[in-house]
């Protein structure tokens, strides 16, 4: 089972997808292929920080608040503008469901920040919108199964 911060990724990235002018930009959750090798607009979309803390004893349930980064990157000179409307729709998007269809607990936008980069052949402007997303998961071992787990290696003496 995939960790639910893969699944808040992709639940962003079907929310955003949903609306008609955003569903034609390049939408990812990874990093596979560098920014500048797509066609822009490209919406990046990842989770590089998260704080956990205990919420509940027995059983013992972690409440966690994840930041996830959403970045808007269009190439060219001037496009200031187009990323300052992209970034509004994909706010709208997001706040229509902030509880990503009940997958996590409340999203909120923490930060926004903007920047230019006119160097090389080809200029960027980006917008990056930061938003906490809390969600609670339940600490609970679960055994290895044959897809998780290594071989194991026995030794005689």
């Amino acid at each position: 089972m995939a960790h639910k911060r893969i699944e808040i990724k992709k639940a962003l990235a079907s929310a955003i997808a949903l609306d008609p002018i955003l569903a034609k930009s390049n939408i990812m959750t990874d990093r596979a292929n560098e920014i500048w090798e797509k066609n822009t607009p490209v919406i990046h979309i990842s989770i590089p920080d998260e704080k956990a803390e205990k919420f509940a004893e027995t059983p013992r349930i972690l409440k966690r608040m994840a930041m996830a980064a959403i970045e808007i990157v269009v190439q060219g000179v001037n496009f200031a503008h187009k990323v300052e409307e992209l970034a509004r729709l994909v706010e709208n998007q997001i706040n229509l469901d902030l509880t990503l269809t009940r997958l996590v607990t409340d999203t909120v936008l923490v930060n926004s920040s903007f920047e230019t980069n006119g160097d090389g052949k080809q200029p960027l402007s980006s917008q990056l919108l930061v938003y906490q997303i809390t969600y609670h998961t339940e600490e609970t071992p679960q055994k290895p199964t044959s897809e998780t787990s290594s071989p194991i290696v026995q030794f005689r003496r």
